[in-house]
This record gives C-alpha cells, sequence and structure tokens, in this order.
C-alpha cells in the first residue's frame, strides 16, 4: 500500500507539520536575528528526514501490543487502572490505539498516553526527543476510547529489551455495578521511521461462564487502524465459542497478508475426546490450517486464514470454535446444592405431614 494513502501516516505527516511551525514561530519571537532561526528550523528538518532513513534496528520478535489487566473485577463505584504494554518492537517511531469496553458495566473516566503518561515507552527510551500527541476521545455511551496516537519528532524509532513490556496507555474505570469487564483493544498501530506498519501481534481476552474462565486469542488480524475483535460469546446449548474480527489485506509490509489466531481455552470449559472433535469455521469455512496441542489445563488451537478488506471499508471475519463437550449450563457445585435443597425440602414436608397426622389423631381421640 503507498504509504501516501494511508489515511493514519496523513494525519501524522500534518500534525507534524503543524508543530514546525508552531517552532519556526516561536524561533522568530526568541532570536532576533531570522538567519538562525531559519538554519535552525532547516537542520531539524534535515535530522529528521535523515535519521528516519538511516540507524534502521534489525527487528526481534513479532511486536506484541497487550493490557494488564485485560479484565476487571470491582463493585459498583470502585476505581481500576489498567495499562497497555508493548514489548519485542524495533525501529518503533509512532504508535497508535483505542480501547473498548461493555458500557453496562464500567465508565471509563480517563486516559492517559504520551506527554501525559510520565513513563511512556517514548519517555523511557528517548527522553530527549520531542513527541507529537494526537488525543483520541472518551465515549462511555459506547464504550470505547477512539485511536490515539503519539509519533517521535526528528529522531529515528526506539527499539526495547527484547520481552520487555513498556507503557502506551493507561486508563482509569468506574465501575458501574458489581462483577467483571473484559477490555479490548482496537485500532493497534506500530509504525517505524519510514511511516511503515510493522508486524504486530495483539492478545486479547474475554471471560466465558461469569469470569470464571477467561480465553485468550493471539492474532495478528488487529494490527491496524480501524481494525478490533468484538461480539465474543459462549454458548452451552451450542457447545461453542466465537468472536469477530475486523481485518485488512493489504499492509505496509505486504500486499497481501495472511491471519492467524491462537486460541487458548481452558479444558474445564470446553473439551474433547480426540482433537479431530474440535470444528473451528471462519466465515463458516474451514480455516487454511489448524493444529492443536493440550497441556493438563488448557487446549491450544491455531488456525489461518485470508485477511479481507482494504483500508477503506475492512471486513469482518467470523470465528466459531466449537467442542464435543462444554460446561454444563448448572455447574456440579450448583446441582449439588439443588439436590440438597430438594432433600431438605423432601424431609421438611415430610415432617410436617407427620406432625399433621399426629395432631389430626389427638382431635379424633
Amino acid at each position: 500500500m503507498p504509504k501516501d494513502r494511508n489515511p493514519n501516516i496523513a494525519k501524522f505527516k500534518k500534525l507534524t507539520q503543524t508543530y514546525l511551525l508552531k517552532v519556526e514561530i516561536n524561533l522568530r519571537k526568541n532570536y532576533s536575528n531570522v538567519k538562525k532561526a531559519t538554519m535552525l528550523i532547516f537542520l531539524l528538518s534535515f535530522l529528521a528526514m535523515a535519521f528516519s532513513s538511516t540507524c534502521k534496528a534489525s527487528s526481534p520478535a513479532v511486536s506484541t501490543v497487550y493490557i494488564d489487566s485485560p479484565t476487571i473485577n470491582g463493585t459498583a463505584d470502585q476505581q481500576y487502572n489498567v495499562t497497555i504494554y508493548a514489548k519485542n518492537f524495533a525501529d518503533l517511531f509512532t504508535y497508535g490505539l483505542g480501547l473498548s469496553w461493555d458500557p453496562n458495566k464500567v465508565n471509563c473516566t480517563t486516559f492517559y498516553f504520551g506527554p501525559t503518561l510520565p513513563d511512556d515507552v517514548f519517555d523511557v527510551l528517548a527522553p530527549t526527543t520531542m513527541t507529537l500527541p494526537m488525543s483520541g476521545a472518551i465515549d462511555n455511551t459506547k464504550g470505547t476510547i477512539s485511536l490515539s496516537a503519539v509519533t517521535l519528532v526528528g529522531a529515528t524509532g526506539v527499539t526495547g529489551d527484547t520481552g520487555v513490556g513498556y507503557k502506551l496507555m493507561k486508563a482509569t474505570f468506574k465501575f458501574k455495578v458489581t462483577g467483571f469487564c473484559d477490555i479490548h483493544l482496537t485500532d493497534v498501530n506500530l509504525l517505524d521511521s519510514d511511516s511503515k506498519q510493522t508486524r504486530v501481534n495483539i492478545i486479547d481476552y474475554f471471560t466465558a461462564w461469569e469470569g470464571n474462565y477467561p480465553v485468550e486469542i493471539l492474532t495478528n488480524s488487529t494490527g491496524i487502524e480501524d481494525t478490533r475483535i468484538f461480539g465474543h460469546f459462549f454458548n452451552t446449548a451450542n457447545q461453542k465459542l466465537g468472536f469477530n474480527l475486523t481485518s485488512i489485506n493489504s499492509r505496509s509490509y505486504a500486499s497481501i497478508t495472511d491471519g492467524f489466531c491462537n486460541v487458548t481455552i481452558p479444558n474445564d470449559l470446553m473439551w474433547v475426546d480426540a482433537s479431530t472433535d474440535w470444528v473451528v469455521t471462519v466465515n463458516g469455512a474451514s480455516p487454511l490450517s489448524l493444529n492443536i496441542n493440550e497441556n493438563a489445563t488448557h487446549y491450544f488451537l491455531y488456525f489461518t486464514y485470508h485477511h479481507t478488506g482494504t483500508v477503506a471499508k475492512p471486513e469482518a471475519l467470523k470465528i466459531e470454535i466449537g467442542s464435543k463437550y462444554v460446561i454444563p449450563e448448572f455447574p456440579t457445585a450448583t446441582i449439588l446444592l439443588l439436590f440438597l435443597a430438594f432433600a431438605s425440602m423432601t424431609v421438611l414436608v415430610g415432617k410436617l405431614l407427620r406432625s399433621t397426622r399426629y395432631r389430626s389423631k389427638v382431635i379424633a381421640n
């Protein structure tokens, strides 16, 4: 995709130009010598162009963006903070992301990123470099924070230590009701110093069965603006769980990309007798490939598919995963409690009947 067609990149170009213009105006006010001011602006622009095309670091493992904690639990009016991290990135020059949640459960009261988050990735790895923020907005009716982004000005990108998480955003939520709420990533986009998207994986969680069974989704399908994971569900009657994700076929680093999901499912939520009992579909069809592994506590389903959609019109893919067995609609503990309650009621009724018969005999005599 030509980078001048990427709307996100165009925004940052425009913002960068505006920022440099403000710098020039300030310099002209503070320096009597116009030539010095002009030379300073020229030097700043030259360094930005020069460094953006040089000093490129070799990429380690694929970049990953994730939330800590993706599922929050609380009581009404309780506040809870979540932090978004990125790890395993190289030459990170711009990052952007948003969030979504269930607006019936929590409200977002505030969020911090870039200059408002003192220890964000750029503050830690490029503390002397200016940054240019583009703030999104909180919408508690929809349950979203729209795309918020930060870009470096006049420097090459930064590379983090492998395996170390660096902060991108922090958000504070206030519970409207007692319970749990999943927080999801949206609009994730990492750009290098050439304004190209970098490969990025997203970790998403949703909790099945009233917060007791977390399901993890690792995917490369949402690492670009206007993409997200949504519509999570778990259905005991159909013995299925599923979700939707939006995808874009062409990326800056490849003309056509294939997607993957690695879904981690607790084996006391869904289970099978043999791996062939699992049924995975993408838009109703079998995936390109499917590999299944398991350990003592979880199943790991890795499958691939073709990305679809364009930057102008991302398309949704419907993922469904079915198993042979699922947790019963009424867990064993609940069934046991109901049985004990029924047994106690039976004993009580029996006692009442015997007492009634006894009183009847006394009255009769």
